[in-house]
């Protein structure tokens, strides 16, 4: 049984003197895998749930390119074998135009300089075609969004900041050239969080002003924003950056947005920050406003009650759930039901991460959409 595919030894498509850094690369991978840690073998970089068929599933691995399951991950299809680029670092449906689907490729997380741009598919991720290459060559995505009120408009977190596209997809503008992790798109606003802070817009992307969070490094390692669907006016802010304890290891930093001001918040105990950089990612129940899961190395689901939280770690590998996170989703309808995607693979949960079973673990002979 193997994992999602990834880069061979052997050069390939993706590796060797052909790719700008690809002797690198390889040498890297080598050592990595050495050391019992493979970067793209099982690892799943980004998820999406079709929001018109909560059967169909699509997930990125970080080198192995888009697959695709319509019975809930039960079993699944290879849909981007000839595509230009294999690395994924994000992927998103288009709410309003049903079967649409984007893919940033360059994957934020580690393939990054292997991103070659956007790619889209009019029939739900069995076929893409390229969008636009320019200008997101060499750079890795962390996260597209469609905008729900206007099927033209994307926004696009990367490694070379946040952009903004008003004709789906194929022209860009960057309103952002600090490292962008992660947005949210509330009801009149746009957040980012990027190395230098959660910056807020209005809705039209103009100017952007740094949101103040109380004890906030000036730097950081990692950081995600989320709002509430249930309330917009409701967001968290979840990261990591100095100061750094003896092993080198950044703080946790969780903040939350009720009534226009930002509070630190009680964190999860225990959260582990030593891969910050690498795994995380922080979402809102769709149906609660204070419920968050917050990715690290394992997954904390916090549940806030009155002004204090309850936190459960519902992730860690040995005892069955997922272990270095990258993405997470919800089946439309079922804000119960979600998916992870990490180091080993896909994990679904019916019980809001109580328990976990694997997903897209068993693809051995991939066949094309």
């Amino acid at each position: 049984m193997a994992y999602f595919d990834g880069p061979d030894d052997g050069g390939g498509e993706f590796g060797g003197a052909g790719v700008p850094g690809g002797e690198s690369v390889l040498r890297l991978v080598r050592v990595l895998r050495e050391a019992g840690w493979d970067p793209a073998a099982g690892r799943v970089s980004a998820v999406a749930v079709d929001p018109e068929d909560a059967a169909h599933v699509l997930v990125g691995a970080g080198n192995g390119g888009v697959w695709g399951s319509w019975d809930r991950g039960e079993s699944w299809r290879a849909c981007t074998g000839s595509a230009s680029a294999l690395a994924v670092g994000a992927l998103a449906f288009d709410p309003g135009r049903p079967g649409t689907v984007y893919c940033g490729t360059g994957e934020g997380d580690c393939w990054f300089f292997l991103g070659a741009g956007v790619l889209a598919s009019a029939d739900g991720g069995a076929t893409w075609s390229v969008r636009c290459s320019d200008p997101f060559v060499g750079q890795g995505f962390y996260q597209l969004l469609v905008d729900p009120r206007d099927s033209g408009r994307l926004l696009a977190a990367t490694t070379g900041g946040m952009y903004t596209s008003d004709d789906s997809g194929s022209t860009w503008v960057r309103r952002r050239s600090e490292c962008t992790w992660s947005m949210a798109l509330g009801r009149e606003e746009i957040l980012a969080a990027s190395s230098d802070g959660v910056w807020q817009s209005d809705y039209a992307a103009g100017t952007f002003r740094r949101i103040r969070l109380q004890g906030a490094p000036s730097r950081f390692t990692r950081l995600a924003v989320a709002t509430a669907p249930s309330d917009p006016a409701i967001a968290y802010a979840w990261g990591t950056g100095e100061p750094f304890d003896t092993d080198g290891n950044p703080t946790a930093y969780l903040w939350r947005r009720a009534r226009n001001a930002w509070s630190a918040q009680q964190l999860p105990p225990g959260v582990r920050t030593a891969q910050s950089w690498y795994d995380w990612f922080l979402a809102v129940a769709p149906d609660n406003a204070n419920q968050i899961y917050a990715g690290a190395i394992n997954v904390h689901r916090g549940d806030r009650r009155g002004s204090g939280w309850t936190w459960m770690e519902i992730g860690a590998e040995p005892e069955g759930g997922p272990v270095d996170q990258h993405a997470i989703a919800f089946e439309p309808g079922a804000p119960g039901i979600v998916y992870i995607g990490c180091d080993g693979g896909l994990f679904r949960s019916s019980d809001r991460g109580r328990s976990w079973s694997r997903r897209g673990m068993g693809i051995s002979a991939p066949t094309s959409c």
